[in-house]
């Protein structure tokens, strides 16, 4: 039992990251609003500020942005056990994707500030105190930019692909795991990611489809993670 516990651990967290991440999503199609416009709010205007107040909905959405990449931060270290076999790609592979998460999580965090405290001081603050305000919003909406693509970059250029190399490389997950994560790494961290950053916006298509790949692919993971259990040959005499 004590042989699974991190696995298990690792596999309950991205059921729960995966309900958050799809509970924010469902929060705002309920709202009758298309998920890419409400994501991609860069605070550089008032009339931003001024919706976001009036949709107090959304700090229950970007709680939950906070929450999802949180507790992928702490899945990677759970896979550890599992991917090992696979050789030294497997802790670099583990240390990367959890530290481009770290930043993800920054990013996240600093929206939900914005929508907490900058959106209702706007509405409130006399005309001569909101452009100030919005000079500090929009400031932190294009810090929330760039570690998006902190995020991203590392994570899926070489977090990723390394984990798929541990996995086809070991014996303990099913290689076609870790080819099919080499979809999705090239989508995010190759074309989409890079894309946008050079301010194409094809690259948002891209993302989207190479997200909703690693979401599909972080499931079935989690079930994985929930069977395995050690191979005797693995565990000490």
């Amino acid at each position: 039992m004590t042989d699974t516990i991190a696995t298990k651990t690792a596999g309950s967290l991205i059921l729960l990251a995966l309900a958050a991440e799809f509970g924010a999503i469902g929060l705002v199609l309920s709202h009758g609003v298309a998920v890419p416009s409400f994501t991609q709010l860069d605070f550089s205007t008032g009339d931003q500020l001024v919706m976001l107040q009036h949709s107090r909905w959304a700090v229950e959405v970007f709680s939950l942005g906070v929450l999802a990449p949180c507790l992928m931060m702490l899945v990677w270290p759970g896979m550890y056990q599992m991917l090992a076999p696979g050789g030294p790609s497997a802790s670099y592979g583990v240390i990367v994707s959890s530290l481009g998460f770290v930043f993800a999580v920054v990013g996240e965090a600093i929206r939900l500030s914005v929508v907490m405290t900058l959106a209702p001081a706007y509405v409130d603050a006399a005309d001569s105190a909101k452009p100030a305000i919005v000079a500090i919003a929009s400031t932190l909406g294009s810090l929330l930019q760039v570690l998006r693509y902190t995020s991203v970059l590392p994570t899926f250029a070489v977090g990723t692909p390394l984990i798929a190399i541990a996995i086809i490389r070991g014996r303990n997950v099913p290689s076609w795991l870790g080819w099919v994560l080499l979809l999705p790494s090239a989508l995010l961290g190759y074309i989409g990611g890079p894309l946008l950053f050079l301010g194409h916006k094809s690259g948002g298509f891209f993302l989207g489809v190479g997200f909703n790949l690693f979401f599909l692919w972080f499931l079935i993971m989690a079930i994985v993670l929930l069977r395995w259990r050690p191979s005797p040959a693995a565990k000490p005499a």
